[in-house]
């Protein structure tokens, strides 16, 4: 073969990649489109009229939304709805990029995020409910930051990139300063995904990558939540509640931890291909568990605490990922038994693969399915008086620092309680610019 074949060959070969990218590009685009129409679609009419955000628990919806306020003249309430829609919608989209790089193909990603984004029960719609109308939106918005954060933190327990680690951190931390209750239930899904990391190998080293994660956040958000405000929040109304709750669930779990446990690593160790199925069984399995065991235990919840039922979002975001992995498992069948099938699911996704694909008759058809569950199941008018009847949070710079200073200051018994959490906070801020610098120098970022 003279140079000239070989240079063509290469070139050939090159435009073959070139093309490859430019069509996986594509089909990222399609699908991002698809989803973003979808929400814009039946979301909008909520958000126009949507005055309230309810319950703020950390500063940065409400700091963001003055800082906007002063840029722009548009009111700081609605300025805050706007950012808790904001954080649905980027909620939608890293779901979908999250299980593209947990599966290495697109379908999961946009069949989960599809089912995330479906205005019915137990799904998009009670996470709608709960930040316009129950008074939780600050939690509902962080929890469109759960998936890219589960993302780097899986990604930095595979690989150990600094870059994945910090970025992990970084994310809980944003979690922890928009809701507080968000970051308690993000740990919990953090300590799930550890789980199905371990049982895949190399225990110590994914273990310590973990606790760096976790020490590197708390000292990220620690000058906010101080020692005696985190002894405040587990003091409240709420906060007891949920010791309560944990503490009906610790007897049961003597009993159903450990065979569930052994089941999970019976089945699921060194098999990496099925990680997608754990994280969806044991995030679906926990929520459920506590879930039923608040219904069961708290009936009369409502009574006692201002924001009732609050693992219901939680309870969604599994059940999207759940039901997203077992669609997929249906519709690979359907295309591999079914020879029609081919029609839905292209039979390579990227490169070649042997995967399947995403074609334009699926898109089409789930936006059909999508498109008729909001004319025939969404209560749009019910929901809208709803909204409507709920007032402004009326958030002022005065009112704002006035909030800061009753939950950050108000429970801490003397200085030295403020002065250990800004120690924490430098020491970390420190050791992230430490480690970004060592990660420089090593090229590992």
């Amino acid at each position: 073969m003279t140079s000239v074949q070989v240079e063509a060959k290469q070139n050939s070969w090159n435009q073959s990649i070139t093309l490859r990218l430019r069509q996986s590009f594509l089909v990222d685009i399609l699908c991002i489109a698809f989803l973003l129409l979808f929400n814009l679609f039946w979301r909008v009419p909520f958000v126009k009229v949507a005055k309230s955000i309810g319950v703020i628990s950390g500063p940065l919806i409400p700091s963001a939304a003055l800082l906007i306020s002063q840029l722009t003249g548009v009111s700081a309430d609605q300025l805050a709805v706007y950012l808790v829609a904001l954080g649905q919608f980027f909620g939608v989209i890293s779901f979908y990029f999250f299980l593209r790089e947990l599966t290495g193909r697109r379908l999961p990603g946009l069949m989960v995020a599809f089912f995330y984004s479906l205005p019915v029960g137990f799904l998009a719609l009670e996470n709608t409910r709960f930040a316009f109308i129950m008074g939780d939106g600050a939690h509902v918005a962080a929890l469109g930051l759960f998936p890219v954060t589960c993302y780097l933190l899986l990604s930095f327990l595979k690989r150990g990139r600094a870059r994945f680690g910090l970025g992990a951190s970084f994310g809980m931390s944003l979690v922890a300063l928009i809701s507080s209750f968000a970051v308690f239930n993000l740990f919990l899904l953090m300590v799930v995904i550890l789980f199905s990391e371990i049982i895949l190998g190399r225990v110590k080293v994914k273990l310590a990558r973990f606790l760096f994660v976790s020490l590197m956040s708390f000292g990220l958000f620690s000058f906010w939540y101080t020692p005696g405000t985190l002894l405040s929040l587990i003091s409240s109304g709420q906060g007891r509640m949920i010791v309560g709750l944990f503490g009906k669930l610790l007897p049961l779990s003597f009993f159903v931890a450990p065979v569930f446990l052994v089941i999970a690593y019976l089945v699921f160790e060194s098999r990496e291909g099925l990680q997608p199925i754990a994280l969806a069984v044991f995030f679906l399995v926990i929520y459920l568990f506590l879930n039923l065991i608040e219904y069961l235990a708290y009936a009369d919840v409502a009574k006692y605490v201002l924001l009732p039922h609050r693992f219901l979002p939680e309870l969604a975001f599994s059940l999207a990922f759940f039901l997203g992995i077992a669609v997929t498992i249906l519709l690979d069948a359907f295309s591999e038994f079914y020879p029609k099938g081919n029609y839905l699911l292209l039979e390579s996704e990227m490169g070649g693969q042997t995967k399947r694909g995403i074609s334009l008759l699926l898109l089409i058809t789930i936006w059909l399915i999508g498109m008729a569950l909001v004319y025939f199941l969404l209560p749009t008018d019910s929901i809208l008086s709803e909204i409507k009847s709920i007032p402004a949070n009326g958030i002022t710079i005065e009112r704002f620092w006035v909030g800061c200073h009753q939950l950050c200051f108000r429970y801490c018994s003397s200085r030295v309680d403020n002065l250990v959490a800004v120690g924490i906070s430098l020491i970390s801020f420190l050791s992230v610019i430490f480690l970004v610098g060592l990660a420089s120098k090593k090229r590992l970022v």
